[in-house]
């Protein structure tokens, strides 16, 4: 039990990881003019294709976090959403010091 779960584990975090550089790339690729207007939460309707469910049987969904940024979760294998078994992987940033 513990090996799959583990396996369906990783499994899950590699799709996560992929749907966030597309959507990180929506949104970096998004015109000036929508970039402005954009939403600070992306949405994953506008990847255009339809989601795959997680290994627990849910799609994952883009959840905005009390900072008012936002990840990329998967349910976990209880299929409820903002609970601790959830897998997040929020987006890349990237600092600059001067």
């Amino acid at each position: 039990a513990t090996t799959r779960y583990l396996a369906d584990r990783q499994r899950a975090l590699l799709a996560l990881q992929g749907l966030q550089e597309r959507l990180a790339s929506q949104l970096r690729d998004a015109p000036d003019d929508a970039a402005a207007s954009a939403p600070a939460v992306p949405s994953l309707e506008a990847l255009g294709t339809p989601l795959e469910p997680g290994p627990w049987g849910e799609p994952p969904r883009v959840l905005t976090r009390e900072d008012g940024g936002w990840e990329l979760c998967d349910a976990g294998p209880d299929d409820t959403f903002e609970t601790r078994d959830d897998l997040c992987v929020g987006p890349a940033y990237i600092y600059f010091q001067f």
